[in-house]
């Protein structure tokens, strides 16, 4: 007796954009797919050129859950080496920065629970 499957896909505000690594996901990119409110938000939030080119805009999966030190470590090095990147806008600078204070301080709460 054959059974028929379906699958459904759900989305709550965007499709991503899927990096080669097969897991980053990036707010911009050709396989990208919002509504206008999202792509507004993005780029008021993150500004153009961070929301083209985080390391991954989801972080909910990887290192994140298997070995979240790692994570940390590794966010902080992208946050230091995009910091740097003469196309930062403005608003990018400062949302990287918030994100990597935020990212030291949850750092150090995780290491007093080692």
């Amino acid at each position: 007796m054959r059974g028929t499957s379906k699958i459904y896909l759900i989305v709550a505000e965007q499709l991503f954009h899927l990096m080669p690594d097969g897991t980053d996901l990036r707010f911009f990119g050709k396989d990208a797919l919002m509504p206008d409110e999202t792509k507004t938000y993005t780029l008021k939030t993150y500004g153009d050129f961070l929301a083209s080119n985080m390391k991954c805009a989801v972080f909910d999966w990887g290192t994140r859950c298997k070995n979240p030190k790692r994570h940390y470590d590794e966010f902080l090095e992208f946050a230091d080496g995009i910091a740097k990147d003469a196309g930062l806008d403005a608003k990018g600078r400062k949302e990287i920065g918030r994100m990597r204070d935020e990212t030291k301080d949850e750092l150090k709460k995780f290491g007093r629970v080692l």
